[in-house]
């Protein structure tokens, strides 16, 4: 959830092995951007704060991805400028320092230099990458996980120690991950429950090596205060909270204060991860999707609520090529190779995008259904409550 990726992407720098990636895709004259679901901050864009619960078109041109987390939301377009909406306080949508910064129910252009790549939305700040591979961060003052000690935190700060080498980011709650170009990790914000993985529970200001031998990465993203990490060889790593199992491993441990190796997956070959609050979802290269962690409300998409704690395959998707994956607070969706797309979970305020009839909305839907746009659908992203497509 928190790290809501932004268009179809390949890592900055790296060769494309799947249709998952962090790199916008090329310009496409129709392509827009939908959003549906929980409206309280304003965060589906459409000028105003009632829930929507079918899919709704933004009314901004050039759309090529789209980005949301927590009850914040933001639009990147082919031309590389970045619009953020939704909830304004702590300064998180980048227009200013004022903390009381008010909500935004319509989308407002991000003043940043530079062409964007990616967009990464945590429940206080938020980030950039370009495509220079320079890393940009704004957001509530006096936090760790900025990286930068910029006293104008409400604007987009550069972190110059990292300036050219970072090729994908993700945020968690009040977390910051940065791969670089040689496929080494970055990490500082909070430590609570281990969320940085460095072996404790300590806070860091600036960018701090995260070292796991032998081992070169490519994509990362983050949980509510937990992260899994992908490797070039397509190994899973995970480290943080653990209350639900969301970082796969057998046992019971509350949190993991050092990056653990998810051995479940070597065999699978993934391609893409996804973070939702307390769980998560990888996808393999040949289309299948695998989930674990909390599943109450039916977002493993496995037919049960139970929570998981080892990845299990969602066979009632067995038959459909999955090519991107996103995980929300409490619900997940998979875009299909042939455009549709699949969701399953919570539905209380829409983010499901079934209708609004009481059934669609109040019920948690514990297998994945399809959800009807007037477009082929390319990527997806999931915040708290709330959905957004391209």
């Amino acid at each position: 959830m928190y790290r809501r990726i932004a268009a179809r992407f390949v890592p900055l720098g790296v060769l494309a092995t799947s249709s998952v990636a962090f790199m916008k895709a090329a310009p496409s004259n129709d392509a827009q951007a939908y959003s549906w679901g929980s409206n309280a901050f304003g965060q589906l864009g459409h000028g105003h704060e009632n829930d929507i619960s079918t899919p709704r078109a933004i009314k901004l041109a050039k759309a090529s991805g789209v980005a949301s987390g927590g009850n914040s939301s933001a639009i990147l377009t082919a031309d590389g400028k970045v619009y953020t909406f939704g909830a304004g306080g702590n300064a998180r949508l980048g227009h200013g320092d004022d903390i009381d910064t008010p909500n935004q129910s319509t989308p407002q252009l991000l003043q940043l230099v530079g062409d964007v790549a990616k967009v990464e939305i945590g429940e206080y700040h938020m980030a950039a990458l370009t495509n220079d591979h320079s890393l940009w961060t704004w957001g509530r003052n006096g936090c760790p996980q900025l990286g930068h000690d910029n006293a104008k935190r409400g604007y987009p700060n550069e972190i110059k120690e990292l300036h050219g080498k970072v090729q994908d980011i993700a945020c968690g709650r009040q977390q910051t991950v940065a791969v670089t170009t040689d496929g080494q990790l970055y990490v500082w914000g909070y430590g609570h429950e281990g969320a940085l993985g460095l072996g404790n529970r300590d806070n860091v200001n600036r960018p701090k090596l995260l070292k796991i031998p032998s081992q070169t990465f490519t994509s990362v993203t983050c949980g509510r205060e937990y992260t899994l990490a992908l490797t070039k060889d397509h190994k899973v790593f995970s480290w943080g909270a653990n209350d639900y199992g969301q970082l796969g491993v057998a046992g019971t441990m509350r949190y993991q204060r050092s990056p653990v190796h998810v051995t479940s997956l070597d065999d699978v070959q993934v391609t893409q991860v996804a973070a939702g609050d307390y769980h998560s979802a990888a996808l393999t290269a040949s289309g299948e999707v695998y989930t674990w962690g909390n599943g109450r409300d039916g977002q493993l998409g496995l037919g049960t609520s139970d929570d998981r704690n080892i990845p299990r395959k969602v066979t009632e998707l067995d038959g459909i090529r999955i090519v991107h994956i996103a995980c929300g607070g409490g619900h997940t969706a998979c875009v299909a190779e042939d455009g549709s797309l699949w969701v399953f979970g919570r539905g209380r305020s829409g983010q499901l995008g079934r209708g609004d009839h009481l059934e669609s909305i109040a019920a948690a839907r514990k297998s994945p259904t399809q959800v009807h746009l007037p477009q082929k659908v390319s990527s997806v992203s999931c915040g708290s409550d709330h959905t957004m497509a391209l």
